[in-house]
Formats: C-alpha cells, structure tokens, sequence
C-alpha cells in the first residue's frame, strides 16, 4: 500500500498509456467493425435490389403473358361468334330462299286456281241461262195444263183448290186423331215405366235399420234374493208398482230376471226404466217406486223429444211444431207389423225424397210429408 502512495505520479501516467492505448485499439476495432457492417448493409441492399429487379421483369413478363392469352382468348370468341354469326346469315338465306320458292309455287297455283275457277264461272253461267230457260218452258207447259183441266173439269183453279183443301184436311184430322191416340198409349206406357224406375231407384238407394218388439220387457236382475224387495212384504211392492205403472209384472222361475208385461210401448218403457233403476240402487219402498216411476215419465218425455228432433235432424228437415216432433218421438216405441213405426216413418221419408228428385220437385217437402203423414194420425195421437 506504501509503494503505491509513493509510486501512484508513475502509476498515474502508466494508467494513462493504457487508457490511451486501448481507446486507440478500441478505436481501431469500431472503425474496422464499422466499415464491415456499412459493406454488409451495401451487400444486403444490393442483393435486396437484384432481388426486387428480378421480380419486378418476373411480374412483367407474366402480365405480358397474361395480356397476351387475353388477346388470344379476345380473338377467338370473336371468331367464334363471327362463325356462328355468318352460320346464322346462311340458314337465314336458305331459309329465305325456301320461302322464297314455296312463295312462287303458292302464286303458281293460284293462278291455276284462278284459271279454274273462270272455268268454272263460265260453266256457272251457262249452267243458269239453261235452268231459267227450263223454267220459263216449265211455267209456259204448267199454265197450258191448267187451262186443259180447266175446260176438262168445267172447275176453276180456285174451285179445285178449294175441293182438294177440304178433302185434305179430312184426312188430315184423321191421322191426327189417329196420331194423338197412339201417343196418349205411349205416353202412358212410358210414364208406367218411369214410375217403376224411379220407385226401384230410391228402393234400391234407401237402407234403413229394421227391427222387431214384442209386448213384453225383461229386466235383469244381478241375483235371486232381489226378487223378494221387488214383491215385498204381503206383495205390496208389487201391486204399488203394477198400480202406478200400468203394467203386469211377473216375476216367475225365470233365473235373474223379471218381465214386464203392457200392450202400451209408452207405459212399458217407464215401467222397464224405472225397474232397472230400483234394481240397481237395491232400495225398493213403495215410496220410492213412486218417486223412480215419476222421474221415469220425465225422462222419457225428455227422450221422445230428443228422438223427434234426431229424426228430423237426419232427414235435413226445417224446424216443426213442438207436438209434431213429440208425435214423431212417440214413433220410437211403437211398432207395425213387427217394425219400428219410426224407423219406417224415417224409410218412408227417405223413398219420397228420393222419387222427388227423380221427378224433380221438392225433397224437403216430399220427406216431410213422407214422415209425418204416411202414419196413422189417430194411431199416433193415442201412442
């Protein structure tokens, strides 16, 4: 540390020369390093130049070359449509020249047409002059034969006339007389005919359900022991239904049913509805059988109403009187000769209609009449 103190003038200057010495190296190395960065950045410029000049005459000949293709490609969609279009000015000259001669052969023929028809003019002419000289000697021939029958006759052509027009007209009413009688037959004989047609048509075109009922009703019974409510003690059950009902009920060996017994469909029906109602409830008192056969009567009323305006809906009839549509709902329960009287009403209905359109007059009316008057109306009001 001491040596340094004594020595640190020489130190000093020694440190210097190597500053000194190295700044100029240094100096040196910068110069020589930048002088081969300037040549590296000349070399890169000028390979980037070559570079660009090459793409530039590479971009150049590719768009003489496209230019050039395009001129071609130009030229021979020019060509192609001067062919087509030079094609197209033949055909057409062709095609003129064929109009051109069918044009000479149509003016060819008509003047041979022309040609045949003074021909035939001429003819014409000559053809009338002898005709109108036919007549003149015709009418010359028919005015010396009327003179003739005249002075034959002693009759004037007004007298002749007069004979021949009465004798005809003799005959005349004859034939028609004659005429007239022979169509009255076939007029007859035809309308026979049609009739049976058209009734075998609306026959043929009508179907409707058939069905058959007897006088009696039976009600079935879930078991035996039900049997003894429905008599009741001392039969009272019994006789208080029969008596509010109007019917005969029999209740006998049959297994699990009763029978309901009434000449009236009406009354049969209550009675059968009011049964099934007491049996399947199982309380059977004699008020009550009252009460169920009473409700029943509503209920059927309801349903014989329901039952007119069906019938009627089906027939496509316009609205009726409230009587008369409980009068075709009283049909339902009413039979003749082993048919319902409504669904033979409604057939009836549907057959009249049917001859109408046949015979062309109302439908609507013909099926009204069809289902309201072919039924007995005395039968009907005491249903």
């Amino acid at each position: 540390m001491t040596f340094f103190i004594e020595n640190i003038d020489r130190l000093w200057l020694a440190v210097v020369v190597i500053a000194g010495a190295v700044g100029v190296v240094s100096l040196g190395l910068f110069t020589v390093w930048g002088r081969r960065k300037h040549a590296d950045l000349d070399a890169r410029a000028e390979k980037r130049a070559l570079r660009m000049v090459k793409e530039m005459e590479a971009q150049g000949k590719t768009s003489l070359l496209e230019e050039k293709r395009e001129w071609h490609k130009t030229r021979a969609n020019q060509e192609s449509e001067l062919t087509s279009k030079r094609l197209e000015t033949e055909s057409a000259d062709q095609a003129l020249a064929m109009k051109q001669k069918e044009l000479d052969r149509q003016l060819e023929e008509a003047g041979l047409k022309a040609d045949r028809l003074t021909i035939l003019e001429e003819d014409v002419a000559a053809e009338e002059n002898r005709i109108q000289q036919q007549e003149q000697r015709l009418s010359e021939s028919t005015a010396e034969y009327r003179r003739r029958l005249e002075n034959i006759a002693k009759l004037s052509a007004e007298e002749a006339r007069q004979e021949l027009r009465e004798e005809l007209m003799g005959q005349v009413k004859q034939q028609a007389a004659q005429k007239l009688r022979d169509l009255m037959d076939h007029t007859k004989e035809d309308a026979a005919r049609e009739a049976k047609k058209v009734i075998s048509l609306a026959i043929n075109r009508c179907a409707v359900d058939q069905s058959t009922q007897s006088s009696v009703a039976v009600v079935p019974l879930p078991n035996e022991q039900i049997k003894a409510r429905i008599i009741g003690k001392d039969g009272r059950n019994i006789r208080t239904f029969e008596a509010t009902s109007g019917v005969k009920v029999m209740v006998d060996d049959t297994p699990e049913a009763v029978v309901i017994s009434c000449f009236d469909p009406i009354q049969r029906e209550i009675a059968r509805t009011a049964m099934e109602q007491l049996v399947s409830t199982g309380k059977i008192t004699q008020n009550r059988i009252e009460d169920v056969i009473g409700k029943s009567k509503e209920q059927l009323e309801e349903r014989i109403m329901k039952e007119g305006n069906t019938a009627i809906e089906e027939l496509g009839l316009e609205p009726m009187h409230k009587d008369i549509i409980n009068l075709v709902g009283r049909l339902r329960f009413r039979t003749s000769y082993g048919q319902n009287a409504l669904f033979h009403s409604k057939e009836v209905a549907y057959l009249t209609g049917m001859m109408a359109v046949e015979i062309g007059i109302d439908q609507s009316l013909a099926r009204r009449c069809g289902l309201t008057l072919h039924s007995d109306p005395e039968r009907m009001l005491t249903t």
